[in-house]
């Protein structure tokens, strides 16, 4: 609850306020949408930073590995590849859904 309140709390920070009282549906949908997506970014941290005690604490097990064996490797894998889309998906629907314009899409900042 404290990551998803961190996320929203960063969204209030980047978006600001509600939007103006002039502005049109579209611009209502991105700031409306803008804080869950920063909450479930806040989730996704927390869970990226809490998996990294387990994948710890499993490699302080005693193993024997077989490099050409790579069964014993998929588990953390997918967990690695579904928290890199998390973040990847969320970080290009900011960018898809955000109020900076075509041209700033462009910009290498980003």
């Amino acid at each position: 609850m404290a990551a998803i309140a961190g996320g929203l709390f960063f969204g209030v920070l980047m978006i600001g306020g509600s939007p103006d009282p002039g502005a049109t549906w579209p611009i209502i949908v991105v700031t409306a949408t803008g804080y869950p997506t920063l909450g479930l970014l806040g989730w996704a941290g927390f869970l990226s930073i809490a998996s990294t005690r387990v994948v710890t604490s499993l490699l302080c097990l005693p193993m024997q590995v077989d490099p050409l064996d790579r069964k014993p490797f998929q588990a953390i894998g997918r967990q690695i590849l579904a928290t890199a889309l998390a973040f990847v998906g969320g970080i290009t629907i900011g960018l898809i859904l955000g109020s900076y314009g075509s041209a700033a899409l462009l910009n290498p900042r980003f």
